[in-house]
């Protein structure tokens, strides 16, 4: 993708060369989408950043959801053999048992918690427990202001300090799960604010957006050697907006329904995924020699 070849690049320049070989540990972990076991083995972490932060720290989760979905399908096809109990009974026995794992080991090794696939799979499993609810039995406004109290409760009172996912993770994700269960019960004053305009473009390039965030944030900070003022940052959020438009409407939707051969497919990411671990080497090699 191109924000992580771009990133790869500004950071040589950014950088300084005693980083670099971290840089390149980092790009070679994204590549093969395990970057939230590097990450939590290097200890690098959102409440841990000291002066020098990762630029792709925030890949962490997009390696837990392509985790996920390689592992879900066939787990959800080998209890489809035996019938929809079985597939609803497991979805819910890993929602019970993953989060009872993160409970402990937020308590145990919060960065291993943070980021492990194992601690967070109850929270992606909670989505597939939609599917066996009735809608009947959430229609109902009280769920979804519910819903919305147990979201903005979480954005409000959760900080640095607070242990997650742990115990406190079902918090946000019970109002998300209210939320979307309840989502044909929709009082019209919410539905009105969720479908103007700017809601509805901001989750169209919602993907962009997370990709270029990041990198776009902790770049300039490390540059300047000093945190963002309030109008570097507000500066830094526009350009984010800026690169993820452009991102959306000249590569996203245009490779979205663009039809490819299924060879094509695979060999398109073995190669891309091939470059990237090269670039992470080569920068790896010649961290300390590159001036």
């Amino acid at each position: 993708f191109p924000s992580h070849d771009i990133t790869a690049l500004v950071s040589i320049v950014l950088l300084a060369p005693i980083n670099r070989d971290n840089l390149g540990k980092d790009i070679i972990a994204v590549a093969l989408y395990i970057s939230n076991y590097t990450f939590a083995w290097w200890q690098n972490d959102y409440q841990n950043l000291e002066a020098q932060p990762s630029p792709f720290l925030h890949y962490w989760s997009l390696a837990v959801e392509e985790q996920f979905y390689l592992i879900w399908p066939i787990f959800i096809l080998f209890l489809a053999r035996r019938g929809i109990n079985w597939v609803k009974n497991g979805v819910f026995v890993i929602f019970i048992a993953s989060f009872l794992l993160s409970v402990i080991q937020t308590q145990i090794s919060p960065i291993w918690a943070f980021y492990s696939l194992t601690t967070r799979a109850w929270q992606l499993a909670a989505g597939g427990l939609i599917i066996f609810i009735s809608q009947d039995k959430l229609k109902h406004p009280g769920f979804t202001w519910l819903g919305l109290v147990a979201i903005t409760s979480s954005t409000i009172f959760f900080n640095e300090n607070t242990p997650y996912p742990g115990y406190q993770g079902l918090l946000p994700v019970l109002g998300a799960f209210l939320l979307i269960a309840s989502i044909g019960s929709w009082p019209k004053s919410l539905i009105k604010v969720f479908n103007n305009k700017t809601a509805q473009r901001l989750g169209d390039i919602s993907y962009p957006l997370y990709l270029w965030h990041w990198p776009i944030l902790v770049l300039p900070s490390v540059w300047l050697g000093k945190s963002l003022t309030i109008f570097q940052t507000v500066l830094c959020l526009l350009t984010t907006l800026i690169f993820a438009h452009l991102t959306s409407k000249y590569i996203e939707q245009p490779f979205r329904y663009k039809k490819f051969s299924t060879n094509f497919i695979y060999k398109g990411l073995i190669g891309v995924t091939a470059s990237s671990v090269g670039l992470g080497i080569l920068i790896n090699l010649n961290s300390s020699n590159i001036i």
